[in-house]
């Protein structure tokens, strides 16, 4: 006979799983951007303070994840993983070569679709600059926003 229980199971070390994983890649990420991981130099498309800037999203989101329970924490750490983000974007739109973009549209240049790229980026940059003022905003004011509850 199959039993029913009306109280939810204790996923104890599974809780951490996912998190850990997304937090080791990351990691993974930063390290070898700070050159602590040996990677081939030619294997760097941006400087390592933007690829490290990558990396450094993923440690966030995971270490998010861990304090889901505590809305000022989740909403500093989501808040400084869209600054990052922004930060990098910005520098792909400024700095990124367009004629390394790869896709597009096929009968336009490598560069003009480049350009179409970066200046996509750039506007992807904007409003992540104004999500994380947003953010930050409410962080200052107390007034973070509550997840639903499912």
């Amino acid at each position: 006979m199959v039993e029913i229980s009306s109280e939810k199971e204790n996923p104890g070390w599974k809780l951490y799983l996912i998190p850990g994983f997304i937090i080791v890649m990351g990691m993974s990420v930063v390290l070898a951007a700070l050159d602590v991981i040996p990677a081939d130099p030619d294997s760097f498309h941006a400087p390592r303070w933007v690829v490290a800037t990558f990396g450094m999203m993923f440690v966030l989101a995971g270490v998010m994840l861990l304090f889901s329970d505590y809305p000022r924490i989740r909403h500093s750490l989501a808040t400084l993983m869209v600054l990052c983000f922004a930060v990098g974007t910005a520098w792909v739109s400024l700095y990124s070569i367009p004629e390394e973009w790869s896709g597009g549209i096929g009968f336009l240049s490598p560069h003009t679709n480049g350009m179409i790229a970066k200046t996509f980026a750039g506007l992807g940059a904007l409003v992540l600059f104004y999500a994380f003022i947003h953010m930050l905003i409410q962080l200052i004011t107390g007034k973070i926003p509550k997840l639903p509850k499912g």
